[in-house]
């Protein structure tokens, strides 16, 4: 996501994309995951972060939707994105993009 630098605030507008991405799908029930426990922290209390807009966002989306959880997932159980997302850093700064 260009010019953001905060992996926090990446990480909860990936999730707003996926609650998108779902709505798009027509999903009803879904588990979103990750492997940063503050963002989740944020989405499944009061706490807003830095980021507050858009966890306020993704709550009012979550309630278009008969169930959404959302779980925290140790980085080992999420090597294919890690490595996607490595990769595409390199993309980006080959130019390419």
């Amino acid at each position: 996501m260009e010019g953001i630098t905060d992996p926090e605030m990446a990480e909860a507008m990936a999730w707003r994309e996926g609650m998108a991405l779902a709505s798009d799908l027509v999903l009803q029930k879904f588990r979103l995951a990750t492997d940063c426990l503050n963002v989740v922290r944020n989405l499944q209390g009061t706490a807003m972060g830095a980021y507050g807009y858009i966890v306020r966002e993704i709550k009012a989306r979550a309630k278009d939707f008969i169930d959404v959880s959302f779980i925290h997932k140790g980085r080992e159980a999420n090597g294919d994105a890690h490595r996607l997302a490595k990769g595409s850093m390199s993309y980006a700064k080959s130019g390419l993009s």
